[in-house]
């Protein structure tokens, strides 16, 4: 794998290369080695950089701040998601925003502050459904739904679970449904 980025990077498009290993990356996080998913990302993160490219910037700020979060390093992760929140913002990119709210959700989750994380993610959902993108508003629920689980408030956890499954009719899709629950 290494030959193959150090001969790409030679001859290769020097954005294409940022976006490899950014992919790379990915691939590792999901095969649960963080260590080598940090790599990559503070690889494609360096040549993101060097392009100027701000969405691709963000999109790795947001990746390393998952894979800190994993170890338990909520303030670098905060720090990393903020970074990426200004970038979206700068750039007008609603879309990129709201995923930068769910992911500062999750953190705060993480880290036990409930309702930070609540409001996250209500900012997130609230994006999702003006936009009627039924799949990250139904994702949005659910994690609203976790939070209130945890704060033992299970009426507001059940009325909130239905209002995502509600949603599920909606998107009339099993396989992106699934994609939803894994999340």
């Amino acid at each position: 794998l290494n030959t193959l980025l150090i001969n790409y990077k030679r001859k290769g498009n020097k954005q294409d290369f940022a976006d490899l290993n950014y992919n790379i990356a990915l691939n590792k996080y999901n095969l649960s080695d963080f260590k080598s998913a940090k790599k990559y990302f503070e690889e494609a993160l360096v040549h993101f950089k060097k392009n100027g490219n701000k969405p691709g910037i963000a999109k790795t700020m947001k990746g390393l701040a998952v894979v800190v979060t994993t170890w338990g390093d909520y303030e670098k992760a905060i720090g990393l998601l903020q970074t990426a929140r200004e970038t979206y913002s700068e750039l007008e990119d609603e879309n990129g925003l709201a995923s930068v709210y769910i992911s500062l959700g999750v953190v705060m989750q993480d880290w036990k502050k409930y309702d930070r994380a609540m409001n996250y993610f209500n900012e997130a959902y609230k994006y999702f459904k003006n936009n009627k993108d039924y799949l990250n508003e139904m994702n949005a629920l659910m994690h609203m739904g976790d939070i209130y689980i945890k704060k033992e408030d299970f009426k507001k956890s059940i009325e909130t679970n239905r209002e995502a499954l509600l949603l599920k009719n909606k998107i009339n899709n099993k396989r992106l449904f699934s994609i939803a629950l894994s999340n």
